[in-house]
């Protein structure tokens, strides 16, 4: 931990930031599911704890460890999947 704290001095911001990204993705999940995919095919709706699941699901699997990150790429690329999130929600609330 102490190799991570020498490298990274933003380190502390991942742990705030981490949880605020899959709540809002498993948010924005359920939202989008509970108006497009649940009226649509008769199917129930979706938890929060469940779109977080998918959402943890498909993090895994779409997973690439080769791209380059450095600790002011991580910050702007986490505040940019946060605001696709919302933007994403916008659009499917529109769509409704």
């Amino acid at each position: 931990m102490s190799d991570v704290k020498d490298k990274d001095p933003h380190w502390w911001i991942g742990i705030f930031l981490m949880p605020a990204i899959f709540l809002t993705d498993g948010f924005v999940v359920m939202k989008l599911w509970g108006w497009h995919v649940a009226p649509l095919f008769d199917w129930p709706a979706l938890t929060l704890g469940r779109s977080i699941g998918i959402q943890a699901i498909i993090a895994v699997i779409s997973f690439n460890p080769s791209r380059p990150t450095n600790d002011t790429t991580a910050i702007v690329r986490g505040g940019s999947v946060l605001l696709a999130s919302w933007l994403m929600l916008l659009v499917g609330w529109l769509a409704s």
